[in-house]
């Protein structure tokens, strides 16, 4: 599989800018300059080889031990009916593997990257699913790469499978699980930094007692249906344009304030939504939001389990373990059981690697 080095065109820009909000450089050209030039252009390779579920993620600026274990858990634990989309300003950080698309972007954005993110991704699956055959591409999650560890096959948990089915998009909440079950929803009027995203996206907003009272729910991780996704991509976009102050676009963290905007919307049934939402607590849904859900342990063969209430008398194991790095011992395992070594790619450290690409190569040869 080869890595698709790309040039980019004003067109191409011009028609995503239309796509997914328009008016982005008249409103902020002022403040964020010209950025005709940092969309890439996608070429029809770009969409070969895909399989029906697709994990999108940007590695944009990272080191080594940060992404990593992001990258070798997902490709070790889901399944081969699942692709891999990376973006990425270094092709060179993911090397050659099989299940991965690789889309080069510019490191410099318009805006933090945790939203320029969702452009990206609304014009790849725009781009994608107007040229495969219909229901090509049928689940879709978006995950950080910074501090997401997988566990299992996200795409063989039933809450998933369900959202999939029924396109939907699945958002999973913060809290503390409790000794009778899943954690309790943690209102936003509760969390500092989610108090100040809103502030700086939607002034005046921490005034709405209904938004006050919507649950945390981190942008983190997100899943659901190609369909419903790619409503959700443009919608966070849309947002961003349409909705948000102009500070939203450099404020850090930003993509989580319109994120719980989005399940507020979802949660009054707003016509402006055209998507679907499912809703699930901590400790029920797959992905486990581990900054506020401990007591939580990570053996030293990477096997996580999670303590539910103070009895300890319910234990479950997540197929994705959110904000592992808020621990520094959790940190300490995850990353060197799923290290880079420095000037080795882990992709040489395994033997299923090696072979792959050595197959490649005297492939490439002998023709």
């Amino acid at each position: 599989m080869a890595f698709s080095l790309r040039c980019s065109y004003a067109s191409v820009c011009g028609v995503l800018l239309v796509a997914i909000g328009g008016g982005l450089l008249k409103t902020h050209a002022s403040s964020s300059g010209d950025i005709s030039g940092m969309l890439p252009a996608l070429w029809e390779g770009d969409c070969t080889g895909l399989q029906a579920q697709l994990l999108l993620t940007t590695i944009v600026g990272m080191t080594n031990s940060s992404f990593c274990p992001f990258l070798r858990s997902s490709l070790a634990n889901t399944a081969s009916t699942s692709t891999l989309v990376i973006f990425t300003d270094d092709a060179r950080k993911v090397m050659l593997l099989p299940r991965v698309k690789v889309i080069t972007v510019s490191k410099t954005a318009p805006m933090v990257w945790h939203l320029w993110r969702y452009f990206l991704y609304a014009r790849y699956l725009d781009f994608c699913m107007e040229r495969l055959p219909p229901d090509s591409i049928q689940g879709v999650a978006i995950s950080d790469s910074r501090d997401v560890f997988v566990l299992g096959d996200i795409w063989r948990s039933h809450a998933v499978q369900d959202a999939v089915l029924n396109n939907r998009v699945m958002l999973s909440l913060q809290g503390n699980p409790t000794s009778g079950g899943p954690g309790a929803p943690m209102p936003v009027r509760h969390r500092r930094t989610n108090m100040r995203w809103i502030r700086s996206c939607f002034p005046g907003a921490e005034k709405d007692g209904k938004l006050l009272d919507t649950p945390v729910s981190c942008s983190g991780v997100t899943i659901g249906g190609s369909k419903a996704m790619l409503k959700y991509a443009h919608k966070m976009a849309d947002l961003l344009v349409h909705g948000a102050d102009a500070k939203c676009w450099f404020t850090k963290g930003a993509d989580q304030a319109l994120h719980i905007m989005l399940l507020k919307m979802s949660m009054e049934s707003s016509p402006d939504l055209d998507f679907r939402v499912t809703v699930l607590p901590n400790g029920e849904s797959p992905v486990y939001s581990a900054v506020h859900g401990f007591p939580i342990s990570v053996s030293l063969q990477g096997k996580v389990t999670v303590v539910r209430g103070f009895l300890r008398e319910r234990r479950f194991s997540p197929m994705i373990l959110h904000q592992y790095d808020r621990d520094e011992h959790i940190s300490r395992i995850v990353r060197g059981l799923y290290n880079c070594s420095s000037g080795v790619r882990f992709a040489v450290l395994s033997w299923y690697w090696l072979g792959w690409t050595a197959l490649q190569v005297f492939i490439s040869l002998a023709v």
